[in-house]
């Protein structure tokens, strides 16, 4: 089974922030569907650190947020 830091795709999925928007969620999964997929057809470092930068971004803006 294909993993992303150690996660499956639906653990992913039910692990987001919960006040993350579905677009983010949306980003999120395709970032990592691209990882995935330039790691098996021959890794492109510079994309997918990019990629894994922009996932990390996400992840703390909404972890980051003042909560209420």
């Amino acid at each position: 089974m294909k993993t992303f830091n150690g996660y499956t795709i639906e653990q992913i999925k039910n692990n987001f922030p919960l006040n993350m928007i579905e677009q983010h969620k949306e980003d999120y999964l395709k970032n990592v569907a691209e990882i995935m997929k330039n790691e098996e057809q021959g890794y492109n470092k510079e994309l997918c650190e990019s990629l894994r930068n922009s996932n990390f971004r996400l992840i703390m803006f909404y972890t980051n947020l003042p909560k209420n």
